[in-house]
């Protein structure tokens, strides 16, 4: 099931429902978010216990915590994460026949920053990059957590 959404400038987007997101374009998400625990002070910041995974954090929060010369690349993954979580939710969209990261870039800025937001409300606290990979806890789910 999708879910429509206006957009500015009289544009839409139909959205995934985070239980409906495809398993390939979750697993592009994970992938991107998971790229953050290769830089060093981010990594040494989930390892001094400040922050559970890399999942939950934004470019703001990693302000605070990020060595300078690490900073360029963080915000450049942390934009690389939320073009990807967008591609992930995004279905269709009225900016043309495929959904591509070419389109994306070329939305006028206040259409692509309500379609973040927009992601951002499918997703556990309101980020577009904040993927809930809790396991379902639906015992009818046909897929169970892993024990690894």
């Amino acid at each position: 099931m999708a879910t429509r959404v206006e957009l500015p400038a009289g544009q839409w987007a139909e959205l995934y429902e985070p239980t409906q997101l495809p398993e390939g374009r979750r697993r592009r998400l994970k992938i991107a978010q998971m790229r953050m625990g290769s830089i060093p002070s981010f990594r040494e910041a989930i390892r001094s216990g400040r922050f559970e995974d890399v999942a939950g954090i934004d470019a703001k929060a990693a302000i605070e915590f990020v060595d300078p010369a690490d900073m360029e690349q963080v915000m450049s993954l942390s934009m690389e994460i939320e073009d990807t979580a967008i591609l992930a939710y995004v279905r269709a969209w009225s900016a043309g026949p495929t959904v591509d990261a070419v389109t994306l870039l070329e939305l006028p800025g206040e259409v692509y920053d309500a379609l973040k937001d927009h992601v951002g409300a499918l997703t556990k606290g309101g980020s577009a990059h904040e993927l809930d990979t809790a396991p379902n806890p639906d015992p009818a789910s046909p897929i169970e957590p892993s024990i690894v």
